[in-house]
């Protein structure tokens, strides 16, 4: 699993010390989730911080933001290290468990 860490200030996501561009809606999913590593969000909570309980749109918007993500991420999207499915629940980032991890590339960290 490599590391992440989601610099909202810079509008940056850098996977391994890697500058990872995504969409502006990418970003404010990854955004959320890396808002409480290790914590569960439901699509719905999701998509209510992303566009407010105003406007329409489906749970099918943040799995499509949740796929093209991993392709960006994940070493292999396939078997997800960082962005985590939680079946019949939602989505969650990993949590950052250790030291080692940490240095060792590991996790997900918020730049503030």
């Amino acid at each position: 699993m490599g590391s992440l860490v989601v610099d909202p200030g810079r509008f940056e996501i850098r996977v391994d010390g890697r500058l990872t561009e995504c969409t502006p809606g990418e970003f404010r999913v990854l955004e959320i989730l890396a808002s409480a590593p290790g914590r569960v969000f439901t699509r719905k909570q999701i998509l209510e911080r992303l566009h407010g309980i105003n406007r329409y749109v489906t749970t099918s918007t943040v799995d499509g933001h949740v796929m093209n993500l991993r392709r960006k991420i994940e070493r292999d999207p396939t078997r997800p290290g960082l962005l985590l499915t939680v079946y019949g629940v939602g989505y969650k980032v990993a949590e950052v468990r250790s030291a080692d991890e940490v240095c060792g590339g590991g996790g997900v960290s918020r730049a503030r």
